[in-house]
């Protein structure tokens, strides 16, 4: 964990966790989700880290040094801590979800988010290290998918419904994963959610054939940093016939 988060309260417990004065309890349930999928995403990929939590309100959060703005939910770039907002409230990211589903389930819906980012920290340690873009969103998604469908699956209904029904509502102005390669979070914060939507919806149907076994399939294709979009997406298809069908929809 950076030292810069040393001012806040350590949590007892596993993986290490630290908060915010006045949130101890909420940082200790975080701790247990992150754990739980932490130890389920270990033991089924055998990517052996250590994350840390960090459970931040907006004093806190400026803590860390990093250029992301307060209540969205990140791994760090150069380490393994997830930095998660004290106030779920303080996540944007619930407004928007809450045009479709409960107040409720958008909070939820956005702490849960600290599992997809987990998510990428595995990716990324079992050798995943693909060009920023659709694909490592949507592993990072499935992953956090295959924990939550088999160890909380009153927490993947909520993921899968609320993004289904933003998929469903919203006609978002770029479709295409090109253009979400070329432009990323250039996209706009409502068509970057649209995206991450589509790529859930995507990502629940490959859990439904495959279940824990795309990932590992997919890093035996051989792809990597240096691979190209088009040889991205021929990768995944080759693992899970339907993808370069998906991505064509995606686009009319």
């Amino acid at each position: 964990m950076t030292t810069d988060w040393t001012t806040l309260a350590e949590i007892a417990g596993e993986p290490r966790t630290r908060a915010s004065v006045g949130y101890e309890d909420r940082a200790a349930e975080l701790q247990e989700l992150v754990g739980d999928s932490h130890a389920f995403l270990s033991g089924h990929l055998g990517t052996d880290f250590a994350p840390s939590v960090v459970v931040a309100d907006a004093r806190g959060w400026s803590l860390g040094g990093d250029e992301i703005p307060y209540g969205i939910p990140y791994a760090s770039d150069n380490g393994f801590d997830l930095v998660i907002p004290a106030d779920p409230a303080g996540n944007f990211l619930v407004d928007a979800y809450a045009e479709v589903g409960s107040r409720a389930s958008a909070e939820r819906f956005a702490d849960l988010i600290a599992v997809h980012e987990l998510g990428h920290l595995h990716a990324r340690e079992m050798g995943l290290d693909v060009p920023q873009g659709w694909l490592v969103e949507l592993v990072a998604t499935y992953l956090s998918y295959c924990f939550l469908a088999e160890q909380r699956p009153a927490d993947a209904e909520i993921w899968h419904r609320l993004a289904q029904a933003r998929v469903d509502s919203v006609t978002p102005e770029h479709r295409s994963l090109e253009t979400l390669d070329e432009l990323y979070f250039g996209v706009g914060a409502e068509n970057y959610i649209w995206y991450q939507d589509a790529l859930t919806v995507m990502a629940v149907r490959v859990h439904a054939v495959l279940g824990i076994g795309f990932a590992t399939a997919l890093r035996a294709t051989g792809i990597g940093p240096e691979s190209s979009g088009p040889e991205l997406l021929a990768a995944a298809d080759r693992v899970f016939p339907g993808f370069e069908e998906w991505a064509a929809e995606l686009r009319s």
